[in-house]
């Protein structure tokens, strides 16, 4: 058995070296569109953010419907304004895709936009991609071609490598067993087993935390069938006292708190939003360093 296990790896190694096929021209021609962009990792893909365009890519193992939810309820906590969405088919070498507006507005002005494509792939696996401007214009010409290189892009070939999470100046220890999902310094996601979960996010100076943590407790209710918010308990972010979110299963074998604001006193101040999926019958190891309850 060792010797047949042996030879196999042996033979896919092999096949391994073989060229890869050269990417769609779609592809190539996006890339190029977005080579003076910055990247960045997001969960399960890569953002692209330049001047005056942001363009991403995710994939997930959920259903397109609610992966599309997610994906819009992570838009809503982090775009402030009122978002508006409609449906909107895209059109890839005359294959209509399904697809979707948003436009963002405050104060009755049109401050952000963008169009959503979406796609089932191979295995099931969903993929989401997005150009966007802000603005109160028009999209720019370029999301067209933008949207047809991403939908059909590698994800593997723009993959940003990680950095380490930090909290607070600190690295945040990786318990055994855990897996760093997304990291990029001080806005990171990790996940221990099926409920252990750590995820922060960074929150900008006209945030309201209040708002955005109302934003992310309904799409999270909408997401876990059956589960209840039972209100506000104390919690500690860092050493800051604040008041979390608490939702919890019916069976009370998961629970979820989302807390944060400012963190730190006088000239040390940060603004963060963390989310703790944990199993209350036991330690957690996971989230203790960054948030208590």
């Amino acid at each position: 058995m060792k010797h047949f296990a042996l030879l196999l790896s042996l033979s896919l190694a092999t096949t391994a070296l073989a060229a890869p096929p050269p990417p769609p021209a779609e592809v190539v021609t996006a890339l190029e569109a977005l080579s003076a962009c910055n990247r960045a990792p997001t969960p399960d893909g890569t953002m692209f953010q330049c001047e005056a365009l942001l363009a991403t890519v995710q994939d997930s193992e959920l259903a397109i419907s609610p992966f599309f939810e997610s994906v819009l309820g992570g838009l809503r906590a982090s775009i402030k304004g009122d978002v508006s969405v409609e449906h909107a088919p895209f059109d890839l070498s005359g294959r209509k895709l399904d697809g979707a507006r948003f436009v963002v507005k405050n104060g009755g002005k049109q401050t952000f936009a963008g169009q959503f494509v979406m796609l089932t792939g191979p295995a099931g696996k969903s993929r989401v991609a997005l150009c966007a401007a802000p603005g109160p214009g028009v999209l720019p010409p370029v999301c067209p071609t933008v949207l047809r290189g991403l939908i059909a892009v590698d994800l593997a070939t723009i993959a940003v490598a990680p950095t380490p999470p930090f909290f607070r100046g600190k690295a945040v220890p990786i318990p055994p067993g855990c897996k760093v999902l997304e990291s990029h310094g001080s806005d990171f996601r990790i996940t221990c087993g099926e409920t252990d979960l750590l995820m922060v996010m960074s929150l900008d100076g006209d945030d309201d935390a209040n708002q955005v943590g109302a934003t992310l407790e309904s799409q999270l209710l909408k997401n876990l069938p059956g589960a209840l918010s039972t209100g506000k308990v104390p919690c500690k972010v860092g050493e800051t006292e604040h008041q979390c979110r608490r939702i919890a299963t019916p069976d009370g074998k998961v629970e979820v708190v989302i807390g944060g604001g400012t963190l730190g006193a006088a000239k040390a101040t940060e603004r963060r939003l963390v989310i703790c999926s944990r199993t209350p019958s036991r330690k957690n190891t996971l989230c203790d360093p960054v948030v208590r309850f």
